[in-house]
């Protein structure tokens, strides 16, 4: 597999890498939507955005959710010991009911 590395997608965003097109297809992964959570204050913000592109690239369905935009202020990567958690286990249940068949 070929890649390269994208620029990133704003400031304080790491680059990414990514397959050379044509990119291999994960036909496994087509008919399963994927949610990528974030919080604002977790080590994974700098570079989640890149495992999305990485998903989505071989024709999987991703959606990147920063938390902060739906309200959901001030989280880490463990979100089930945050203080908001359920706050953020209903955003996520709402996603569920929304994209899981």
């Amino acid at each position: 597999m070929t890649t390269y590395e994208s620029q990133p997608d704003a400031k304080g965003l790491v680059k990414c890498t990514l397959q050379q097109e044509p990119a291999k297809k994960m036909v496994d992964l087509k008919d399963i939507p994927i949610l990528i959570a974030v919080g604002k204050a977790s080590y994974h913000a700098q570079y989640d955005h890149c495992t999305a592109k990485f998903l989505s690239q071989p024709g999987a369905t991703v959606e990147l959710a920063q938390l902060g935009v739906h309200g959901i202020k001030g989280n880490g990567y463990m979100m089930m010991l945050e203080m908001n958690n359920l706050d953020i286990a209903q955003f996520l249940n709402g996603w569920i009911g929304s994209n899981v068949k």
